[in-house]
């Protein structure tokens, strides 16, 4: 189940985040992040109110203010990957932003976590090939002599902190709340975060025009799969196979670039596909 929900997450994530930098680019980060977090609740909602699970109860236990810091910490990732996306080279800011796998397998180690030998293996090398693959320069970043000033990279290194930390935070609370409900109520808990801090930031807040939410739906759908089945995985047996396999959307997005919009892969980014699928298959052996 780990391996599945691991790799649903970079699925859904890849495809995401290849979307939401149009959406971050037509809206900016404030709006593209308000109106994919409302259709990810409106969904959410659709779903979970006819079967009677949103009890606020449990929304005020301390599971739910736990998820509520935990979103507070998520929303101040996904800004900043916004930024990174609109004004990074994605060869760039996609596998800075995927290195967030790092912090919860660094707290899943320190708190018990063990997998397997083979597995152990697997993690590290499909790590090593998610590098491989998505960190390779386009022709444009070719040319940065400095690569770590290169616009985005900051603010993906940033995201990529906040969002391993916030994730194990969300992870806490949902054997509690449940995944479905900690995603809902994180989701609504962006909404209202967000429309608090519009006035002192004097970001706009009006609904986007129609047109824009042929970009909003799908990446906000998309996101809001991605992330329950990420911190659904964080909180089961095997978090550190889960982040990992998370980490692969990073290849997800590089891949789509080459089919949909034509760019050109290295021979040493096929390598790391290759290397990526050797991974997976030792992080899925069972002994």
């Amino acid at each position: 189940m780990e391996i599945t929900l691991g790799l649903v997450a970079a699925l859904a994530w890849g495809v995401g985040d290849f979307l939401a930098r149009e959406t971050g680019r037509r809206l900016g980060p404030f709006r593209a992040m308000l109106g994919t977090n409302l259709v990810g609740g409106l969904a959410l909602t659709a779903w979970l109110l006819p079967a009677g699970d949103l009890d606020p109860a449990r929304l005020v236990s301390a599971a739910g203010v736990t998820a509520a810091a935990g979103t507070a910490v998520m929303l101040g990732a996904g800004l900043l990957f916004y930024r990174a996306l609109i004004v990074g080279h994605l060869a760039l800011v996609a596998p800075i932003g995927a290195s967030f796998a790092a912090v919860p397998v660094a707290l899943a180690l320190l708190t018990g976590d063990r997998p397997a030998p083979v597995q152990l293996a697997g993690i590290a090398v499909t790590f090593a090939g998610v590098v491989l693959a998505a960190t390779v320069p386009g022709p444009g970043l070719s040319q940065l002599r400095a690569p770590w000033r290169a616009p985005g990279v900051v603010e993906a290194v940033g995201a990529a902190v906040l969002s391993g930390l916030g994730f194990w935070v969300l992870s806490r609370s949902t054997p509690d709340l449940g995944g479905p409900v900690m995603l809902w109520l994180a989701r609504l808990t962006i909404i209202a975060y967000l429309l608090l801090l519009a006035a002192p930031l004097r970001q706009p807040v009006a609904i986007p025009a129609g047109a824009h939410w042929w970009w909003l739906a799908p990446v906000g759908l998309l996101d809001t799969l991605a992330t329950g089945a990420y911190t659904v995985g964080l909180a089961g047996p095997a978090p550190s196979v889960v982040a990992i396999l998370g980490s692969l959307f990073s290849a997800v997005t590089v891949l789509l670039a080459y089919v949909v919009l034509r760019e050109r892969l290295a021979r040493w980014q096929w390598a790391g596909v290759a290397v990526i699928l050797v991974g997976v298959a030792l992080v899925s052996w069972r002994s």
